[in-house]
């Protein structure tokens, strides 16, 4: 008896009740905009300006640090080829080309010209014995 009660109050209830409608309110649309002004959500020109400058620091950071991550990789794929393949550049800079040569110098983003190659074959006594770190440095400066 007690369900048949229950439900009879919600169908009768429900009869009188009216479809809600979503409403929007947009403060900068009305004469009382001015009373928001010192709302949080308000925004002058100055923070405007000042939102902006934010978020283009913010892009322009993310940019940069991109830009430095990909020359860190770049610089660990460098020497970990070389840490790899020492031997074999070593044979390619004694006769002024080769594949190992060429590849380390296509990670390094360098020139793999003649004039490049035959600088390097030059230099070869003054790169033999480098550590990893100067043996890259030398080769930037000889490309």
């Amino acid at each position: 008896m007690k369900k048949i009660v229950i439900i009879t109050s919600l169908l009768f209830c429900s009869s009188f009740a009216k479809e809600a409608k979503t409403q929007v309110m947009h403060a900068q649309d009305h004469p009382h905009a001015s009373d928001y002004s010192n709302s949080s959500s308000a925004r002058s020109q100055k923070d405007a300006i000042l939102s902006s400058t934010a978020e283009m620091s913010i892009q322009l950071s993310t940019v940069i640090t991109s830009e430095a991550s990909e020359a860190e990789r770049r610089s660990q794929a460098s020497m970990s080829y070389l840490d790899q393949n020492r031997v074999e550049i070593t044979d390619d800079m004694a006769k002024g080309e080769g594949e190992y040569l060429e590849t380390l110098l296509s990670l390094m983003e360098l020139k793999k010209d003649n004039k490049t190659m035959s600088n390097i074959q030059n230099n070869f006594d003054d790169l033999i014995n480098l550590p990893h770190k100067e043996f890259l440095t030398k080769l930037k400066t000889l490309a």
